[in-house]
């Protein structure tokens, strides 16, 4: 059934015997809208009420133009024990969300309802939690690593920029902070 509700006194009078229509739906929607708005801002998600994950501190580092990311990734074996151990982590976890995949395909292929429902269930958790376990690993190696990074991009700027920029800054990066060369 629809709600009417008569324009009045905002309406010009040629037009005061119009009405428009609600559908009754309408304040259902925005009453649900404003309890997921406060549901967000107490910091848990709408659908799961899960927490949120944390944001990351607000980094105020500019990065500076001579600075070739890739290389000083590629030669700097401080970064280089981050990487790997990222991508070691990931991938572990990578293999478990390819193995739930495999699982949910094959109860499709069964053709049974339920299983596929349960699985899929089941599948969908696991994978949701293995990205998060994964963001919340990227979090952490980018604190570890963001603070040294840019003390050691200050440190190479105020020696100058007239030899190789970017080999000093690995050579920083390496000498400061790998226990192997601090002898």
């Amino acid at each position: 059934m629809e709600t009417l509700i008569r324009l009045t006194t905002e309406v010009p009078r040629s037009q005061a015997c119009l009405h428009f229509r609600l559908h009754p739906h309408s304040l259902e929607r925005i009453a649900h809208t404003k309890e997921s708005a406060a549901v967000l801002r107490s910091g848990l998600h709408p659908l799961t009420k899960q927490a949120l994950p944390m944001p990351l501190p607000k980094m105020t580092y500019a990065m500076t133009s001579w600075v070739d990311l890739n290389r000083v990734t590629e030669e700097s074996c401080w970064i280089r024990q981050f990487d790997d151990e990222m991508r070691a982590f990931a991938e572990i976890r990578l293999r478990e969300i390819d193995a739930a995949k495999r699982r949910l395909r094959l109860a499709e292929d069964q053709g049974d309802p339920f299983g596929v429902r349960a699985t899929k269930k089941e599948s969908e958790a696991l994978m949701h939690r293995l990205q998060e376990e994964i963001a919340v690993k990227q979090r952490e190696i980018l604190l570890q690593t963001s603070q040294p990074f840019h003390r050691a991009i200050v440190q190479v700027t105020r020696g100058g920029l007239q030899s190789d920029p970017n080999a000093r800054l690995t050579e920083t990066l390496d000498r400061t902070h790998l226990p192997s060369s601090r002898q």
